[in-house]
């Protein structure tokens, strides 16, 4: 009974911590195939366990159960009766092999298409489950059966994928219960251990450590098959894979310029950007791409991901594009809806608006555009559609929406907006005016848990901060949007031909309204992105005047290095050089200093963890009121200057809440505090009442 229970905790171990695939592999693709191998293994190794005292038979005839599944699930057509490999098997599998590698290479997980990849994530399932169950079992060794499965959460941690925290804890439960489960209650296991073996034991654990810290760098740098794309695409300048940062806390990073891909047929301006990819999912401090809908074989359709019956169009545009080495499987395409001249398969994403084509390397194709008659009468008279996916409104959870909803408010409201297309178009400009924003590829030290927030304090980034401010801004007025990466239409030689290099890398915001579909607005500073469209224009930066609530500038600004507004030259050397002994010896110090900073930092965090930081959102909201918050003056008399502009509850809120910052910064340690229920309610009470005051004070202002 104790067997088929351990067996049935390697099972759920092992099936649990397959799910960490899911981020890089679609599991319609793989998770149906390999619970029938998988299955069929586990059901032959049951069977033998409980009618063999054999350690290891069991465990190998599962093995080759599970093989013959597979090969009767991936190649019946080669197999003998379905089931037995044979050589035709065998050179199928080979055959396999370097397309699979190459799909993996090229494609943006999670992968959803191709039988190599969904082979290859079945067999490993398989020999992670037979290593597991034989060791977990056979050898009776429970402890060590969590080696091979840590293999299935090596990938997606190496490759950069989320992990599921609530998998993760799961997973770790159901080893803990294995360990358990299979625990031996022979005495001869309870004795202590002999000095020797304590000794072999403690220098084995040494030899592990310092290898592990010895062999991390070496590690991370072996390169991998597949690359997944959550925060930055560092490539060779020789591929269109985008050279371009998805993370609102790295700086951009650039190799030297090179040319990737031409094109010819029209000038840049009537192509505009051609993006590969769009993404949705926005947590904070970076970009994700969730499984998003189903692809639809291309079959000489007009691409565009909403309906085109009745869409006024004006005259195509034809161009031919070649790429020298196509870097993702994802192809190039302008922002308009368009047909495509392809001597390859496709498959079209309209939910994401992309072209899937396994090609790699070279390809040349056509597209003709079939532009839409947009401007600015037509889309004044439009709306975003009210039935729209949740992921396009989606604010992250980070504390300062309501701050960053305050901006984009006082932003529409200070440039007179009334329509959705007058408000978006406030707030691109708004980030474009340069005597606001600065244009810079570095940006600088993180001060809150929100990256656009900082972005907005700070004020300097590139594209991909501005187009990020501008979608969740749009989101906080309740318009869908989402965020499009590819490249910028490139600069038109004497010969005609159009060449789009490395550093034209680019990301901007798309948002959605009723009829039209998707509309381009260019956030970026004209210094690197050049002109808005034509239905976007910009407004004359004489007349630009600060919106009186707009975040400020007073933020930390540590960190960032200096602005520029180069596109070319070489990215700063990576490299680092390892001295061996004396790295390490390093390393255990800076360890150790960490340590000891972290207690020293944690006895006094604990007596109030975040009051600084809710008092320094106090004061940015108090400044707004203008109110005097410069670090000259105490808690309480800003409090007391502040309690003459709000309300009587927020003013006595306020007042209590400068005393425990007063008593936090300079009372004795050990002073007892208020408890942070208490602290909590002194706070959004102040902030609830400063805000109020603030809106009747810009009400007063406009005359409402």
């Amino acid at each position: 009974m104790r067997r088929l229970l351990a067996l049935a905790t390697v099972v759920a171990m092992v099936g649990i911590s397959a799910v960490t695939l899911q981020s890089l592999v679609v599991p319609a693709l793989w998770l149906g195939r390999t619970l029938v191998c998988g299955g069929a293994a586990m059901l032959v190794t049951t069977l033998l366990r409980t009618r063999t005292r054999s350690a290891g038979l069991p465990s190998l005839l599962g093995l080759v159960t599970g093989l013959l599944a597979i090969t009767a699930v991936y190649f019946p057509d080669d197999a003998l009766l379905g089931v037995l490999p044979t050589q035709s098997t065998i050179r199928s599998v080979v055959e396999l092999v370097p397309p699979t590698l190459e799909q993996m290479r090229t494609s943006y997980p999670p992968i959803g298409t191709g039988d190599g990849v969904a082979l290859l994530v079945t067999a490993g399932v398989l020999l992670v489950l037979v290593l597991a169950e034989m060791l977990a079992i056979g050898a009776w060794a429970p402890a060590w059966s969590g080696l091979p499965v840590l293999g299935l959460w090596c990938v997606p941690i190496m490759l950069g994928a989320p992990v599921s925290t609530p998998v993760l804890v799961l997973a770790a439960a159901a080893y803990v219960l294995l360990i358990a489960v299979q625990a031996r209650d022979d005495t001869r296991y309870r004795r202590r251990p002999s000095a020797a073996s304590a000794a072999a034991t403690a220098a084995v654990t040494v030899t592990a450590l310092v290898a592990a810290f010895a062999l991390a760098p070496t590690l991370l740098r072996v390169p991998v098959p597949v690359r997944w794309h959550p925060i930055y695409e560092l490539v060779g300048s020789s591929t269109t894979r985008l050279d371009l940062g998805l993370g609102l806390r790295d700086d951009l990073l650039r190799s030297t310029d090179s040319d990737l891909f031409t094109w010819t047929g029209a000038e840049p301006e009537q192509v505009g950007p051609l993006h590969a990819y769009t993404v949705d999912t926005f947590d904070g401090s970076s970009w994700s791409r969730p499984d998003r809908g189903e692809l639809v074989p291309f079959e000489g359709q007009l691409l565009w991901p909403t309906p085109t019956d009745g869409l006024p169009s004006g005259d195509p545009v034809d161009i031919r594009i070649s790429v020298q080495h196509l870097g993702q499987d994802r192809l190039l395409l302008p922002g308009e809806p368009r047909l495509l001249d392809l001597d390859t398969g496709a498959d079209y994403l309209a939910a994401a608006d992309e072209v899937v084509a396994h090609v790699g390397g070279a390809i040349t194709y056509g597209v003709r555009i079939v532009p839409r008659e947009l401007d600015g009468d037509r889309l004044a008279s439009l709306r975003p559609p009210d039935d729209v996916p949740a992921e396009l409104l989606a604010l992250p959870e980070t504390g300062y929406e309501s701050d960053i909803a305050e901006v984009a408010r006082d932003v529409v409201a200070e440039a007179g907006a009334e329509t959705p297309y007058e408000q978006l178009l406030a707030i691109q400009n708004y980030l474009r005016d340069p005597a606001r924003f600065v244009y810079s590829t570095s940006v600088a030290a993180p001060s809150t848990p929100d990256a656009v927030w900082d972005f907005l304090n700070d004020r300097h980034g590139y594209c991909v901060q501005f187009a990020t401010a501008m979608v969740v801004m749009a989101r906080t007025l309740g318009f869908p949007a989402r965020l499009a990466v590819g490249f910028l239409p490139g600069e038109a030689g004497s010969d005609g031909v159009v060449a789009v290099t490395s550093h034209d890398a680019h990301a901007w915001p798309q948002v959605l309204f009723d009829d039209v579909g998707w509309v381009r607005f260019e956030p970026t500073p004209g210094v690197q992105a050049g002109p808005p469209p034509e239905y976007a224009p910009e407004q004359p930066t004489a007349a630009t005047t600060e919106p009186t609530t707009s975040a400020t500038s007073t933020q930390p600004t540590a960190g960032r290095s200096e602005a520029t507004t180069t596109t070319g030259g070489q990215a700063p050397a990576t490299e680092e050089t390892s001295g061996g002994a004396p790295w390490l010896l390093v390393l255990a110090l800076l360890v150790l200093a960490a340590v000891g900073a972290s207690a020293l930092a944690t006895r006094r965090a604990r007596r109030s963890p975040d009051l600084r930081e809710r008092w320094d959102h106090v004061l940015h909201h108090l400044a707004r009121l203008g109110v005097d918050v410069s670090p000259t003056r105490t808690p309480r008399a800003v409090a007391r200057e502040a309690a003459e502009l709000i309300d009587d509850d927020g003013a006595a809120a306020l007042l209590r809440l400068a005393g425990a910052v007063e008593t936090f910064s300079y009372a004795p340690r050990g002073t007892a505090l208020p408890d942070d229920a208490e602290l909590t309610g002194w706070l959004d009470a102040a902030l609830s009442s400063a805000r109020a005051a603030h809106r009747e004070q810009r009400r007063d202002r406009v005359g409402v």
